[in-house]
């Protein structure tokens, strides 16, 4: 009976992170009755993806944007940014690096809160060398820090040299070195707004190119609409983000946090409709690709030939130390 079970070695003790990720998830729950809303923002805010939907998640990777709900670069980037907002009071250029030491152990946490996942743990290594680079006055070079990235993590754990999640992380991020400056160059740009807009598409288009074969080999798709749906992504994954912040940070005031929380419902609802038709056009037979191991190294000996051939032709080679990836 229930009166007999005795427990052994059991603690009270909990420490800061997992009290400070109790607390997002309650206050998230709070305020966000619709469960597909709840799995959304608390999978993309603090990594939990315990309420997430199925249905959801497939929605999402059939159109090429799944990563906006792990924990990864592009959220380590955002926060980074907040939290260069904040401290937007250190305006001399020749202190910046003081930015980047602060927000160090803020990213830190935030990494341990949401679960410590490899994409984000990856994310915040690379972040932690770009920012020692930067206190100590090095030019800071994005293949560098790169291959040290995935040399210090696959120390720490060799294997997740075997995980498709590092495998694809690493990829999208070495493809976005490789790529993304020739592709934003092959187009000239007349105002700044579409200069914006450009930029977006060219990371989308380079981030693709080394992670598509990888995602047909594994998962035998292609997302024939990702440059459109990571562009709406990315601004959803910024909206959604910022106003679940809001929704913790006035959680003591329920009326500011209630309307806050129907205004992520509404857009969370909008967004996956938006979904569902990019799913809905891809071309049925681009769910059902196969390729074998050798036809996978044939595509990635292509693309390399033709990345020397075209980085050669506008001069570029070699000179990435220039542009560092954010």
């Amino acid at each position: 009976s229930a009166d007999k079970i005795q427990l052994i070695g059991r603690s009270e003790k909990v420490n800061i992170v997992d009290r400070v990720h109790d607390a997002c998830m309650a206050q998230l729950a709070k305020y966000l009755p619709e469960r597909k809303s709840l799995g959304l923002m608390q999978a993309m805010l603090i990594g939990d993806e315990v309420n997430l939907d199925n249905d959801t998640r497939q929605s999402y990777s059939e159109t090429g944007i799944v990563h906006i709900i792990a924990i990864s670069g592009s959220h380590i980037t955002f926060f980074f940014v907040l939290i260069s907002f904040m401290l937007g009071w250190i305006r001399n250029k020749k202190y910046h690096w003081l930015k980047y030491l602060l927000a160090l152990p803020l990213i830190w946490f935030y990494v341990l809160m949401a679960g410590a996942a490899p994409s984000a743990i990856r994310a915040a290594v690379m972040f932690s060398l770009l920012s020692i680079g930067f206190a100590l006055q090095r030019q800071p070079n994005s293949l560098n820090q790169l291959f040290a990235t995935a040399f210090i993590l696959l120390c720490i754990e060799p294997m997740w040299l075997y995980s498709i999640g590092f495998q694809l992380s690493f990829l999208a991020v070495l493809s976005l070195i490789v790529f993304y400056r020739p592709i934003y160059h092959c187009v000239d740009t007349p105002n700044k707004i579409i200069s914006a807009l450009w930029s977006a598409v060219a990371a989308s288009l380079a981030a693709e190119l080394l992670v598509a074969p990888l995602v047909v080999y594994y998962f035998h798709l292609f997302p024939l609409w990702f440059v459109v749906a990571n562009l709406a992504a990315y601004l959803f994954m910024g909206v959604v983000l910022v106003i679940g912040i809001l929704i913790i940070v006035f959680s003591a005031l329920p009326g500011i946090a209630s309307i806050l929380g129907s205004t992520t419902i509404i857009l969370v609802r909008r967004f996956n409709n938006l979904v569902t038709f990019f799913q809905t056009c891809n071309p049925r037979s681009f769910s059902f690709l196969q390729i074998d191991i050798i036809q996978l190294l044939i595509v990635y000996i292509i693309i390399t030939g033709m990345a020397i051939f075209f980085m050669k032709k506008q001069n570029i080679l070699g000179s990435y130390s220039n542009w560092n990836l954010k």
